[in-house]
């Protein structure tokens, strides 16, 4: 009988966790090199049924990529803020039910950003905002 040796890594992938693979812009070319595999993919459903409808399977292709590049950039801050200390003003817009019934999106300085029918869909459209009476 032939023995075989263990042909496993010590480690399940060949791409190791250290520091150094995630400092710098290697993130951004990476997330970057996400997206536009995607758009191929993309291009290559639409070009392959230029003469035709999608059909249910591409339709569902379509939908799973763009919700994966959709996943890939709400991962990636482009503008990366500092954040207030305890005391500070926040720089987030601020949701509030007036007393007319409106609801409004206010900007820290404020003014009025944008008015809503009910908290629920302020807060749909401006996830990031602060509840304040809503």
């Amino acid at each position: 009988m032939k023995k075989v040796d263990n042909n496993i890594p010590a480690f399940a992938s060949q791409l190791q966790n250290k520091e150094e693979r995630f400092k710098g812009g290697k993130i951004d070319k990476m997330v970057m090199a996400s997206l536009k595999d995607a758009d191929a993919m993309l291009l290559h459903i639409y070009a392959n049924s230029k003469n035709r409808e999608l059909t249910k399977e591409e339709e569902q292709q379509i939908i799973d990529i763009n919700s994966g590049k959709i996943r890939v950039l709400s991962q990636v801050d482009p503008f990366p803020r500092n954040l207030p200390y305890a005391g500070e003003k926040s720089l987030d817009p601020k949701i509030r039910k007036d007393r007319d019934g409106k609801t409004r999106v206010y900007e820290s300085d404020g003014s009025v950003i944008d008015e809503f029918k009910s908290c629920q869909e302020a807060r749909a459209n401006y996830p990031e905002a602060e509840v304040e009476n809503a």
